[in-house]
């Protein structure tokens, strides 16, 4: 499909490896069996490292929008990429949180709960559990918790699971450092020269991933 070479090249442009281009469409000749879906995938991990441009991974994040309610196998593959990226590593988790995923994640999860479609549920629930451990706006918080209880006065154990998860979230928001960075200590003072240009750290406190 046309669609699928147009996402992969997106892909493979974000992570910068051209690898990527073939993503969607090899992944979808392996569906509806998802256990080859999950050994082709694997495949492709080693490439899917780092975010080397996010910005290129919020448009094509914004295509899939438009097409999730039509094509089932596109939604199950950007799952399993996402799912993926949640648990690689806390720089592409923190970019995920920056692409605003989360709020149109919880909307899929209420629908697919309400389809009795166990599969998805559970797949979202454990992207949206990472994303809620990053924290989240008051309005999607307001309504996590106005889905706990079911319509018979029951708990629904899932979207308790995210109120847990969100209840843990202490990061604050991200400072994200690219390029080169060396961090000097003084006798009274600690910089980074970021690009030449020396940055005091003294007043703040920063998470660096090498």
């Amino acid at each position: 499909m046309t669609a699928d070479v147009t996402l992969g090249r997106l892909l493979a442009l974000s992570f910068g490896d051209f690898f990527l281009v073939e993503f969607f469409t090899s992944l979808r000749t392996k569906l509806p069996d998802t256990g080859q879906m999950h050994i082709h995938f694997m495949e492709f991990a080693p490439c899917l490292t780092s975010i080397s441009l996010p910005g290129t991974l919020g448009v094509l994040w914004s295509f899939i929008l438009r097409t999730r309610n039509t094509d089932h196998a596109l939604r199950l593959t950007v799952y399993k990429l996402l799912e993926h990226l949640a648990h690689s590593t806390h720089r592409n988790l923190a970019l995920l949180s920056m692409q605003n995923i989360l709020p149109h994640l919880f909307v899929l999860l209420k629908v697919s709960a309400a389809s009795d479609n166990d599969r998805e549920r559970r797949i979202i629930s454990k992207i949206l559990r990472r994303l809620f451990e990053m924290g989240a706006s008051i309005q999607d918080s307001r309504e996590l918790l106005q889905c706990i209880a079911k319509h018979d006065g029951s708990v629904d154990i899932d979207m308790f699971e995210l109120v847990r998860a969100s209840a843990k979230s202490r990061w604050p928001q991200h400072i994200l450092l690219n390029g080169v960075v060396h961090r000097h200590e003084g006798p009274s003072c600690s910089w980074l020269h970021l690009y030449g240009r020396p940055f005091d750290l003294h007043w703040s406190r920063l998470r660096l991933n090498y």
